[in-house]
């Protein structure tokens, strides 16, 4: 198996090792060339010493377990092994309910100092959810209680789609507060969604839609000409402050704590 080399000087771990299982790419990223090549050689170690099926996620411990387990019970199916086992071994639960679970979760991502109106929005689809659902506590929440909630929405699939983001988000941290054990959302499937080909507009309209917004708002033209001619997204412009408008520079200043990956632009 060969593992090859390559180095992105756009990221911040710009040393890459990449390698293919069935036809797909593999990737690892490091800080440094050394740490790289150190992971390359203990891989390849592991590959060399218990064979390809390591890539699969199988190695030559595991195998020895399930061997030894084959000869302590020949007859017993290991399915039901393993079912009988997280029966016996499921952790306890803390009974907590919806209404009590979603202000926890909001007031989480507020700490979190994410943005004020991406905490409103999820507070707005939790509560819907809720509402919809009823008052039931956090683990008695079905995966069916889930996919029929959001594929009922009248919505567009892009919609359903970020209903089903933000409703997986909260139960992933409400399943690390033991508040569950499975996140229901993970097998809810929303309706592909088909995006139209870009556009581009024309001078003469955007002409027009400045000339039809300065009669309205002119303050609002700015905000226009920061999408339509510096790229930037409506997200990012709401968050510029004037200050970080350069004229001399001809530049726009865009700070870490700003960016979608909070990286200084």
């Amino acid at each position: 198996m060969e593992i090859k080399r390559h180095y992105r000087q756009n990221r911040v771990k710009k040393y890459e090792a990449r390698w293919y299982v069935d036809g797909r790419a593999k990737t690892r990223f490091f800080a440094t060339e050394d740490e790289r090549e150190q992971f390359i050689s203990n891989f390849s170690e592991q590959v060399a010493r218990n064979g390809t099926d390591l890539l699969l996620g199988f190695n030559a411990a595991q195998m020895g377990s399930w061997q030894e387990a084959s000869r302590l019970a020949p007859d017993a199916d290991p399915v039901e092994v393993m079912r009988f086992w997280l029966a016996s071994n499921r952790p306890e639960i803390k009974p907590v309910k919806l209404g009590d679970a979603i202000p926890a979760y909001l007031k989480h991502i507020r700490a979190m100092e994410r943005d004020p109106a991406y905490c409103k929005h999820i507070e707005r689809h939790l509560m819907e959810f809720q509402k919809a659902i009823g008052n039931r506590q956090v683990h008695q929440v079905s995966f069916q209680d889930v996919a029929d909630y959001i594929l009922n929405l009248p919505f567009q699939p892009v919609t359903k789609k970020h209903y089903r983001r933000d409703i997986k988000g909260a139960f992933a941290w409400w399943i690390e507060q033991g508040w569950a054990i499975d996140n229901p959302v993970d097998r809810v499937r929303t309706p592909e969604i088909v995006r139209p080909e870009p556009g581009i507009l024309k001078v003469e309209e955007v002409r027009r839609l400045f000339n039809a917004n300065k009669n309205i708002d002119p303050g609002i033209c700015g905000l226009l000409a920061l999408g339509l001619f510096a790229g930037m997204r409506t997200s990012a412009i709401s968050r510029l402050d004037y200050s970080e408008l350069d004229f001399k520079q001809r530049g726009i200043l865009t700070p870490a704590e700003k960016t979608k990956k909070r990286r200084r632009q």
